[in-house]
């Protein structure tokens, strides 16, 4: 009987010895054309309140020096601020999208980047589409871009061009 437990104990240890202590998940970015707005964009009276509050009133405008831009008529920040919630066909990614971009040339975008940021212990992967779309998935996971570019706190990879392998490996 001790003869018939070794064998077997032997290839139980081989077999997890050859497997990679944690599995590696390869993220690529979504088809944007399966992407589908999640939340309502935001009513007109809840706009104007949201620019009051970040932007000020009449004598009392006087915004964070991080905000100016978009303070310097209601236009601008409703281009910037009027945005909706959009997720990934699988759910995985999302990202705030322009409410007023159609939603057919929202789907009809092409993947032009894929980034990766890092805060604390959290990656962040951003798929970038044409139309100023980016969606977004978080991880706990240390990830990485092969072939990708530093920009600083950024790495990035052009996937405009035909044949570009853009994907994120974490482990």
């Amino acid at each position: 009987m001790i003869f018939k437990v070794k064998p077997t104990l032997i290839c139980l240890i081989a077999m997890f010895a050859s497997q990679p202590l944690f599995a590696e998940i390869v993220y690529t970015c979504p088809e944007i054309s399966t992407a589908k707005q999640v939340a309502d964009c935001p009513a007109d009276e809840e706009m104007k309140r949201m620019y009051e509050l970040t932007c000020g009133l009449g004598e009392d405008k006087n915004p964070d020096p991080s905000v100016a831009g978009i303070c310097s008529s209601y236009d601008a920040f409703l281009q910037k601020k009027q945005s909706a919630l959009w997720e990934s066909g699988d759910g995985q990614y999302m990202g705030y999208v322009s409410c007023n971009t159609p939603a057919s040339k929202i789907k009809q975008g092409r993947l032009l980047t894929i980034g990766l940021s890092q805060r604390g212990v959290m990656d962040k992967i951003d798929c970038s589409y044409e139309g100023g779309v980016t969606l977004s998935l978080r991880t706990r996971k240390q990830c990485r871009i092969p072939g990708a570019k530093s920009n600083r706190k950024v790495l990035f990879l052009d996937c405009s061009a035909a044949g570009a392998d853009c994907k994120a490996i974490c482990e």
